[in-house]
């Protein structure tokens, strides 16, 4: 009796074989996953460490110094959003919104020389007239002419202020910023206005009366 083999074809494969070769599969899937991930993250990095254009964010990594932003025309595009800077009115904001604390410390400081020229602490309600105390008359004038400047620097502060959110609408990184600055100011402004309202140590009523 003749025995004859059984043909196996290309698609009869046991299921081990199949098993193995989706494992496989799957491993490999997950290889390209995992490196795409990789290589997205590392560009999300590389995008948020370059040096981007102020005005539009273009990425100026390859771009010199010397010249403007190819793709907005800014000049002064050298500004990174990822780095906390302030600009020059920013700056003069907060200056001006800490004048109040600087007067308020400077009565502090006639205050003091009052008690060292008399030998005591003045009296706060007119017997102990600032202008009528030796050096503490000369020091009264610089603190008449900050006082003035109290009453006008909020005005020229939130001038400042408007010009600052005025130019950061143009340059969107900015924006951020310029609200901290104003936030800031705003707050510096409140906090003097409670403390010298409230004067524990009645400087301010001694320095008006």
């Amino acid at each position: 009796m003749t025995m004859t083999a059984p043909t196996i074809g290309l698609g009869s494969t046991s299921p081990a074989a199949r098993r193995a070769a989706r494992a496989a599969k799957s491993r490999s899937g997950l290889g390209l996953a995992g490196c795409t991930q990789a290589q997205d993250t590392a560009n999300k990095l590389r995008y948020a460490c370059a040096v981007k254009c102020g005005r539009c964010e273009y990425d100026m990594s390859a771009t010199p110094t010397s010249q403007v932003c190819p793709e907005c025309g800014a000049a002064d595009w050298g500004v990174r959003p990822d780095v906390f800077t302030w600009t020059p009115a920013q700056k003069l904001s907060l200056l001006l919104a800490c004048l109040p604390m600087l007067w308020f410390a400077y009565l502090h400081v006639m205050l003091i020389v009052a008690r060292l020229e008399l030998g005591r602490w003045p009296s706060r309600w007119g017997a102990d007239d600032p202008y009528g105390i030796p050096l503490v008359r000369e020091l009264g004038a610089l603190g008449a002419i900050l006082m003035l400047a109290v009453w006008v620097a909020p005005v020229v502060n939130m001038g400042l202020l408007i010009l600052c959110f005025a130019d950061a609408w143009k340059r969107r990184p900015r924006l951020r910023n310029t609200a901290i600055a104003a936030v800031a100011s705003i707050s510096l402004w409140i906090g003097a206005y409670v403390l010298i309202r409230w004067d524990p140590t009645e400087v301010v009523v001694w320095f008006l009366d």
